[in-house]
């Protein structure tokens, strides 16, 4: 059970992880244990999070297999207007500024994560590799550190997509990095749950 305080910083977190990448690690350089194989394969979900030897409070990694195709994921994780459907606590998605031809853009958000508090502002750079991947990195706002990957691999013949996730994270708050650490490790699943669902309801729209 999360505390109020520690529920709302999760939400804030779980925004930032759903919402945005520049790491050199990559989908494939995530080693599994045979316990979290065994979780994959049961439950098409697994979450890493652990400490960050660079000196974040936290690295996550995360694979969530999810049965579309990387095109329709690709279009719900991009589409800022919609983004409320899978990020809690949402208020403002804005694009401040797009490569005419796709390959970046700089965005905001702006997460209420907990009543009575101040709304968190985050800025980061996305860099895109059509339906492949999405690299981020955090050019102003709120946050201390910010910055990760996306991966898209197809999977099942393309109708089903991998995605594979790994960042590092620091939101600046005087909480211990343990503390923050857990409570990212209890409710972010359930972000990459609902923008599985998302993504599902759409790709059942679009037939």
């Amino acid at each position: 059970m999360l505390f109020p305080f520690q529920k709302g910083l999760t939400i804030l977190l779980s925004a930032l992880f759903i919402s945005l990448f520049t790491t050199q690690a990559h989908s494939g350089e995530i080693n599994l244990t045979k316990e979290q194989s065994n979780l994959l394969k049961k439950d098409g979900l697994v979450t890493i999070v652990g400490p960050d030897a660079k000196g974040a409070a936290g690295m996550v990694q995360a694979i969530i297999d999810i049965p579309v195709p990387p095109s329709i994921l690709w279009k719900t994780m991009l589409d800022c207007k919609g983004a409320n459907r899978f990020i809690e606590g949402l208020q403002k998605c804005r694009i401040l500024k797009e490569d005419p031809k796709g390959k970046w853009d700089v965005r905001e958000h702006v997460v209420s994560w907990l009543a009575l508090m101040p709304s968190t502002r985050s800025e980061f750079r996305s860099d895109y590799q059509k339906h492949r991947s999405i690299k981020f990195m955090r050019t102003g706002g709120d946050l201390k550190i910010l910055e990760g990957e996306w991966n898209l691999q197809s999977v099942q013949k393309g109708k089903e997509t991998r995605l594979t996730y790994m960042a590092r994270v620091d939101p600046g708050t005087i909480l211990p990095s343990s503390m923050i650490r857990a409570a990212v490790e209890a409710d972010f699943p359930k972000t990459l749950k609902a923008l599985r669902k998302e993504a599902i309801r759409r790709k059942k729209a679009s037939e």
